[in-house]
């Protein structure tokens, strides 16, 4: 079974129009132009504007959680981090074992 975030396969449109990404008028004109049904475009529109939504919501985000980092510099500095190294080393072997 595969597993697909693509919103243009998720729309049940056919593999030449899920051929365009990153352009929505671009990718809107291929959808009218490969002869799907007026609600397949709909559908797709309707999609792809969700997908643009998120995407440009994603890549202005940070990958990394600063309030987070803050919280443990400010731990480390005061000298009040403290770790359970049993946790931890399973947590890092956990991760490798991946």
């Amino acid at each position: 079974m595969k597993v697909t975030n693509n919103p243009m396969a998720q729309a049940g449109l056919n593999s030449q129009t899920t051929k365009v990404a990153g352009d929505k008028a671009a990718a809107v004109s291929a959808v009218k132009n490969s002869g799907e049904t007026s609600a397949s475009v709909k559908a797709f529109a309707e999609k792809a504007d969700n997908f643009f939504d998120i995407n440009n919501k994603l890549s202005s985000a940070s990958d990394v959680d600063m309030e987070k980092v803050n919280q443990v510099r400010e731990l480390i500095a005061q000298g009040n981090l403290s770790l359970d190294l049993d946790v931890l080393s399973d947590a890092i072997l956990e991760m490798h074992r991946r």
